[in-house]
């Protein structure tokens, strides 16, 4: 049986939309606070600050890869 995979928008999208009211407030204020608020529950908890302190979004998911926490940008 596979992990689940856990859909994580684009950061793209996700700096479309933060210009939408209310946006931030529910996804982060930033692209990596939306990555823990999105799979938080599947990060281990010594991996968050890692995450919320990364450089870029994409330094951000890379956390994610390197521990093996799957994650995609399709949404099905």
């Amino acid at each position: 049986m596979h992990p689940p995979t856990e859909y994580i928008m684009t950061q793209a999208l996700f700096n479309q939309l933060c210009h939408v009211s209310a946006f931030n407030a529910m996804n982060g204020k930033t692209y990596q606070e939306h990555v823990l608020i999105i799979a938080g529950n599947r990060i281990p908890k010594e991996l968050h600050e890692s995450i919320r302190n990364a450089e870029s979004g994409d330094a951000a998911l890379n956390i994610l890869t390197t521990n093996k926490i799957i994650w995609t940008h399709t949404y099905t």
